[in-house]
Order: C-alpha cells, then sequence, then structure tokens
C-alpha cells in the first residue's frame, strides 16, 4: 500500500495484531508503529536480573524476523520505574540483537513525558512551554479580535494541552502544578485586559474558564462516571470498588465509593485512590446525572461557582 493510504493503517494494525502471542512475559502496548512493552516484577524484589528479560526479548526479536519487520534500535530505550527513595540493584545490560538497549529516566509514551518515578516533573515543565508559548499570542491579538475570539482561541489552543492526561499527571502535588496555574492566570488576564496583580479568581468564572485543578477534578471525576455507568471498556474494579451489597447502606444509596488504603504518598497519587475521593466529594445531584453530557456540564458549573 502507498504510505498515507487510507487502508495502510488498517492493513498494518492487523498484521501486527499477533505481536502479543509471541510472550507471556510481557504486557504490550500497541499504538500504530510505536509498540511498548512492559514487564513487573516483584514487589519486595530489590535485585533485578535481566538475563531472563533478554530471554523474553529474544522471542520478540524472532516474531520480528519471522514477519519480515525491524526494530529500530536507535528509538529503542528502556527504563526502570520506581519509587524515589527505594533502591534497587540491576544485574546485567539489556541487549537486543547484540545491541545494548539505552537505558533513560525519562520517555514519550503517547506524548506524555514518564519519568523512572512518575514525578511528572518534566511532563508539567513541558506543557507549561507549551501553554506559556501561546499565552504571549493572545497578548499579540487582544487589540484585533473580540473576547469571544480570544476565549475560544484558549480553548482550543492551549486548555488541550493541559487537559491531555490529566487524569494522571494532575495528581501530582499542586506545587508542581502552579507553574501552569500562573500561566493561565497570565492567559485571563490578557483576555480581559486586567492588570498584572488583578486578582484571577474573578475572570475565571467571568471567562467560564477552569483552572488546572479544576481541569483535573472534571476529568477524573468524569473517568469515574465512565466506569461507574460501564462505558468505559475496562473492568471498574480494577480502579475502585462499588459498594454493593444484598443489603442497602448509606453509602450504596448515594453512590459512594469506598477509598483504598494506601501507606505512600505515591499511592495517594493514584487514581484508584483519587478518583474515588473525588468522586465522594461532589453533590449527589451531580452523581445521579443520567448521561455524561449532563454530568459534565452540571460539575462544570459546579466548579466554576465553587
Amino acid at each position: 500500500m502507498p504510505q498515507g493510504s487510507v487502508l495502510g493503517p488498517t492493513l498494518f494494525l492487523i498484521y501486527i495484531n499477533d505481536l502479543p502471542c509471541c510472550t507471556d512475559y510481557f504486557n504490550f502496548r500497541l499504538f500504530a508503529d510505536d509498540s511498548n512493552i512492559f514487564h513487573t516484577f516483584g514487589e519486595n524484589q530489590n535485585e533485578i536480573d535481566v538475563n531472563e528479560v533478554n530471554e523474553q526479548l529474544n522471542e520478540v526479536q524472532k516474531w520480528c524476523n519471522a514477519n519480515k519487520l525491524t526494530i529500530n534500535l536507535k528509538k529503542t530505550n528502556c527504563m526502570f520505574i520506581k519509587g524515589q527513595r527505594r533502591v534497587i540493584a540491576v544485574n546485567g545490560v539489556l541487549r537486543l540483537s547484540n545491541v545494548d538497549i539505552n537505558n533513560v529516566s525519562v520517555a514519550s509514551f503517547v506524548a506524555v513525558q514518564i519519568d523512572s518515578s512518575l514525578s511528572w516533573k518534566h511532563h508539567i515543565d513541558f506543557v507549561n512551554k507549551c501553554v506559556r508559548r501561546k499565552v504571549g499570542l493572545l497578548f499579540k491579538l487582544r487589540y484585533f479580535v473580540p473576547r469571544y475570539i480570544l476565549v475560544l482561541l484558549y480553548k482550543s489552543f492551549i486548555q488541550p494541552h493541559i487537559q491531555y492526561g490529566i487524569e494522571v499527571w494532575g495528581s501530582s502535588y499542586k506545587s508542581r502544578l502552579n507553574c501552569i496555574y500562573l500561566a493561565q492566570k497570565m492567559a485571563v488576564r490578557a483576555i480581559t485586559f486586567s492588570l498584572l496583580r488583578t486578582s484571577s479568581r474573578p475572570l475565571f468564572e467571568q471567562l467560564g474558564i477552569l483552572d488546572i485543578l479544576d481541569l483535573h477534578e472534571l476529568a477524573v471525576s468524569t473517568f469515574v462516571y465512565d466506569l461507574y455507568n460501564g462505558i468505559l471498556p475496562h473492568t471498574l474494579f480494577d480502579y475502585c470498588k462499588i459498594v454493593h451489597h444484598t443489603y442497602e447502606t448509606r453509602g450504596q444509596e448515594n453512590l459512594m465509593l469506598p477509598l483504598p488504603i494506601c501507606k505512600t504518598t505515591q499511592g495517594k497519587f493514584c487514581i484508584s485512590f483519587v478518583g474515588p475521593k473525588l468522586w465522594n466529594s461532589l453533590p449527589q445531584n451531580i452523581r445521579e446525572q443520567k448521561t455524561r453530557r449532563s454530568f459534565r456540564k452540571a460539575l462544570t458549573m459546579y466548579l466554576i461557582s465553587k
């Protein structure tokens, strides 16, 4: 098929569809021609021997050879993800086709910058640079277009950078997210021709724009709503647990979710903890909305007014 054809991507997906069948050792995540493989070691395992990993990588290489596909080794990296304070000894070097795989501390996964400790600092800095670069355009355009056009430009070219993947990285420390919040404050002041020291909270409400913390709450709450109502193709119990009893309880009547037990701060940043926490904090009339659209609309109005 010629490059850029309509049928080409579909045929390619069919072509590599059985790649995860080559080994049960890895968990495969396929996105077009950008494939990623994961493996989870034991929770208490502080020493890793990569020889077994290399053996399983050879199975992946055999599949590629059998299907006449070549792995781009220059773009292939590996990363060991662990807690910041945890020390793990890695014995050996990962190799593929007799070439050492470069070990990195930051990698891009579907345009999200993931670091080895899941601090999300690099991705937040990346989003902050994108947002600030486009906020400068608002300062230049505000003299030539009306306010509603500036709001439209903000929601079309700036807000999507903040919303993308915010369910995951938006649970980071507020001190890290503050740089993006400051960029948003610059944007609303540019749109309203406000002075530098003007309070930004009334401006957000006036323009109907959500700050980064509210965008995170909206995204996570919508995610939980979709899981609760079976809209997403995931199993609900993989993320949070619904209160189900043969007898009625207050939590079951109010659509409440129990909070999982987390012993670490990083665990409290996970969506399995943040999701039920934010969901339970919502007014009951919002949780009981019948459609996804009405839920997001009611929650957005609630966050703006709050």
